[in-house]
């Protein structure tokens, strides 16, 4: 991030041209893609156990940098064209899971209240991708 910065400063209008080249080409350079892994080990686990470490990629600030104004971009035309559904909440400035879960639970107590039938299915997907075939 630094070297973005540097780059920045000295010459501002230079990495406002190669992002905009890199969306008007729809290219993404693919050494911007390239993720450093680094396994750091959890507090008080065993140092053999694969699920022991906490997985972090690294990425170039370059590629950082580039998926970020891609992205605000997506958004603001999906937000501005109203094609983002209300009840998104994952990804989505000012709102969280925990917003979710309490309107969730808002919805539910008003659906007691009338006497009304309630059912929620749940799916826990978590360590899902840890056995697909990435090629």
């Amino acid at each position: 991030m630094e070297l973005v910065r540097a780059i920045h400063n000295h010459e501002p209008k230079l990495l406002c041209k190669l992002y905009n080249k890199c969306k008007n080409l729809k290219y993404f350079p693919r050494s911007w893609k390239n993720a450093k892994l680094v396994l750091l080990l959890k507090q008080g686990k065993d140092r053999e156990s694969p699920k022991a470490y906490r997985s972090i990629c690294l990425l170039p600030s370059q590629g950082k940098v580039l998926d970020k104004l891609l992205t605000q971009r997506v958004y603001y035309h999906l937000n501005s064209k109203g094609l983002l559904h209300p009840s998104q909440y994952g990804f989505r400035p000012g709102k969280s899971c925990d917003i979710a879960a309490h309107r969730l639970m808002d919805e539910i107590r008003a659906k007691a209240n009338k006497r009304t039938k309630v059912c929620i299915v749940s799916l826990d997907i978590a360590g899902a991708f840890d056995s697909v075939w990435w090629p």
